[in-house]
């Protein structure tokens, strides 16, 4: 909507730049690629999409930053699967910016979550992974 005010998000799976549902932020404004504190591990379920969970023992993983309305960013929130919460996450840059993170509820017990933190982001995982 025009003229609406805009706030800064993290984006670090499927609707980044380049992924397969990058069009549910259409609208946003790409900011630049940026990585967050070492303080988060990165989960996989099923292969299909990935959850940022905080961790004091974690890495510092790949993220975009993009600014976007209200409007735009509650598109994404509904098209979510399950399993992800709002949130913020803490940038290596000091910044503080909305996100999407994993339910440790969700999480907890699941034989089809893979950690993969060590890819340090979701596009080099797909990569390694021969995906898109």
């Amino acid at each position: 909507m025009a003229g609406e005010s805009r706030f800064e998000a993290a984006m670090y799976g499927t609707v980044m730049r380049g992924m397969p549902h990058h069009d549910r932020i259409a609208g946003a404004e790409y900011l630049g690629d940026a990585r967050t504190l070492p303080a988060y591990r990165l989960l996989t379920v099923g292969g299909e999409y990935p959850l940022l969970l905080p961790d004091a023992g974690g890495a510092a993983i790949d993220v975009q930053v993009f600014a976007l309305t209200a409007s735009i960013w509650r598109g994404k929130v509904d098209a979510e699967p399950t399993g992800l919460v709002e949130g913020e996450v803490e940038l290596d840059d000091g910044r503080t910016v909305a996100i999407m993170l994993g339910d440790p509820d969700f999480v907890a017990g699941r034989d089809d979550v893979e950690d993969i933190t060590a890819y340090g982001g979701w596009a080099a995982y797909v990569r390694a992974s021969g995906g898109e």
